[in-house]
Order: structure tokens, then C-alpha cells, then sequence
């Protein structure tokens, strides 16, 4: 699991990353963050395929977006604009 809350993070993950899809997806919800004035109060959480959320408190997610093979979830708190997105995992059902 690897956070994504500022500049420094965002290219690390950047640096780290070889699924460019995966990459693309991430600079596209932080660069819709950056243009409403939203990205110091986002939390980006990705999930990789071998990672799980085990352990983090259950969540009733705001919304659910299919990208391909990933799932953004997003949970806003307050009427600030903070958010977490949790990139997970595309895993159709058996």
C-alpha cells in the first residue's frame, strides 16, 4: 500500500512505478484535485495487486469509479474538501 498526500510522495510513486496506466490514473485524480484547489487536502491510497486494506477501519465508500483495472474509491470528510481515494485492484466476481 503506498500513500500519495503531497508533491514529495507523488514522485516517489512516480519513480516507483512501472504500470503506466496505473500512474496516468493517479496524476489524473491529483491533477483534478490541484485544478479545485483540493490537492493539499487529499490522501491518495494505492492498493497493489499483491496488497490489501486488511487492518484499516471499515469504510462506507462516497463513490466508486471503474478505470480498466482499477477501482478508485472515495470517501470525503467535512465540508473542507478533504478526501482519501483508495486506488484498489479491478477484481470481477466469480
Amino acid at each position: 500500500m503506498v500513500e500519495i498526500y503531497d508533491n514529495e510522495t507523488l514522485a516517489a510513486f512516480r519513480a516507483s512505478k512501472p504500470d503506466s496506466a496505473l500512474v496516468a490514473l493517479v496524476e489524473r485524480l491529483v491533477g483534478r484535485a490541484r485544478v479545485h484547489g483540493l490537492w493539499e487536502d487529499l490522501t491518495c491510497i494505492v492498493v497493489e495487486p499483491e496488497g490489501d486494506l486488511l487492518g484499516a477501519e471499515p469504510v462506507e465508500w462516497d463513490w466508486r469509479v471503474e478505470h480498466g483495472d482499477w477501482i478508485e474509491l472515495g470517501k470525503t470528510a467535512g465540508n473542507s474538501g478533504f478526501a482519501w481515494i483508495a486506488i484498489v485492484p479491478f477484481e470481477p466476481l466469480a
